[in-house]
Protein backbone atom coordinates (compact mmCIF):
# COMPACT_ATOMS: atom_id res chain seq x y z
CA UNK A 1 0.00 0.00 0.00
CA UNK A 2 2.74 2.49 0.93
CA UNK A 3 4.70 1.91 -2.25
CA UNK A 4 1.64 2.53 -4.39
CA UNK A 5 0.81 5.69 -2.42
CA UNK A 6 4.35 7.03 -2.76
CA UNK A 7 4.66 6.14 -6.44
CA UNK A 8 1.33 7.76 -7.23
CA UNK A 9 1.97 10.94 -5.26
CA UNK A 10 5.46 11.46 -6.67
CA UNK A 11 4.28 10.71 -10.20
CA UNK A 12 1.53 13.32 -9.88
CA UNK A 13 4.01 16.11 -9.13
CA UNK A 14 4.98 18.39 -12.00
CA UNK A 15 8.66 18.00 -12.94
CA UNK A 16 8.91 14.62 -11.18
CA UNK A 17 9.17 11.37 -13.10
CA UNK A 18 8.98 7.91 -11.55
CA UNK A 19 11.12 5.27 -13.22
CA UNK A 20 9.96 1.91 -11.93
CA UNK A 21 9.04 -0.73 -14.47
CA UNK A 22 7.49 -4.14 -14.23
CA UNK A 23 4.12 -5.68 -13.76
CA UNK A 24 4.79 -6.42 -10.08
CA UNK A 25 6.65 -3.63 -8.35
CA UNK A 26 8.54 -3.78 -5.09
CA UNK A 27 8.61 -1.09 -2.40
CA UNK A 28 11.61 0.66 -3.94
CA UNK A 29 10.49 3.79 -5.78
CA UNK A 30 12.97 5.67 -7.96
CA UNK A 31 12.32 9.18 -9.19
CA UNK A 32 13.93 12.20 -10.81
CA UNK A 33 13.23 15.87 -10.23
CA UNK A 34 13.69 17.69 -13.51
CA UNK A 35 16.54 20.19 -13.37
CA UNK A 36 17.73 19.21 -9.88
CA UNK A 37 20.59 16.72 -9.42
CA UNK A 38 19.55 13.55 -7.60
CA UNK A 39 22.34 14.04 -5.06
CA UNK A 40 20.98 17.50 -4.21
CA UNK A 41 17.43 16.18 -3.80
CA UNK A 42 18.67 13.34 -1.59
CA UNK A 43 20.78 15.70 0.53
CA UNK A 44 17.84 18.09 1.06
CA UNK A 45 15.54 15.24 2.05
CA UNK A 46 18.14 13.80 4.42
CA UNK A 47 18.60 17.21 6.08
CA UNK A 48 14.84 17.18 6.66
CA UNK A 49 15.04 13.72 8.26
CA UNK A 50 13.84 11.68 5.27
CA UNK A 51 16.06 8.68 4.58
CA UNK A 52 16.69 8.16 0.87
CA UNK A 53 19.63 7.22 -1.30
CA UNK A 54 20.58 7.67 -4.92
CA UNK A 55 21.13 5.14 -7.62
CA UNK A 56 23.66 5.60 -10.39
CA UNK A 57 24.36 3.88 -13.69
CA UNK A 58 26.68 1.30 -12.12
CA UNK A 59 23.88 0.01 -9.89
CA UNK A 60 21.83 -1.20 -12.84
CA UNK A 61 23.87 -0.98 -16.03
CA UNK A 62 21.47 -2.94 -18.24
CA UNK A 63 18.58 -0.66 -17.37
CA UNK A 64 20.77 2.39 -17.83
CA UNK A 65 21.87 1.33 -21.29
CA UNK A 66 18.27 0.86 -22.38
CA UNK A 67 16.66 3.89 -20.74
CA UNK A 68 19.51 6.22 -19.68
CA UNK A 69 17.63 7.30 -16.56
CA UNK A 70 20.29 7.63 -13.87
CA UNK A 71 21.05 9.12 -11.43
CA UNK A 72 17.78 8.83 -9.50
CA UNK A 73 16.55 9.33 -5.95
CA UNK A 74 15.71 6.00 -4.34
CA UNK A 75 12.86 5.87 -1.82
CA UNK A 76 12.36 2.65 0.14
CA UNK A 77 9.27 2.76 2.35
CA UNK A 78 9.11 -0.01 4.94
CA UNK A 79 6.27 -1.61 6.86
CA UNK A 80 6.88 0.69 9.83
CA UNK A 81 6.57 3.91 7.82
CA UNK A 82 3.31 5.81 8.01
CA UNK A 83 1.20 7.46 5.35
CA UNK A 84 1.93 10.78 7.05
CA UNK A 85 5.68 10.23 6.64
CA UNK A 86 5.20 9.59 2.93
CA UNK A 87 3.00 12.68 2.62
CA UNK A 88 5.78 14.71 4.26
CA UNK A 89 8.42 13.31 1.91
CA UNK A 90 6.25 14.13 -1.12
CA UNK A 91 5.61 17.64 0.23
CA UNK A 92 9.35 18.19 0.52
CA UNK A 93 9.89 16.98 -3.05
CA UNK A 94 7.06 19.27 -4.20
CA UNK A 95 8.80 22.21 -2.54
CA UNK A 96 12.01 21.34 -4.39
CA UNK A 97 10.14 21.31 -7.70
CA UNK A 98 8.62 24.73 -6.99
CA UNK A 99 12.02 26.20 -6.12
CA UNK A 100 13.78 24.56 -9.04
CA UNK A 101 16.61 23.55 -6.73
CA UNK A 102 17.14 21.72 -3.46
CA UNK A 103 17.36 23.99 -0.41
CA UNK A 104 20.72 24.04 1.32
Amino acid sequence: MLRAQLRGQLGALPAVSVHDLGEVRCAIVTARVEGVPAADVAAALERAGVNVSTTVAGHSPLDTEDRAVHPLVRFSPHYYNTEEELDRAVSLVAAITRQGHAPR
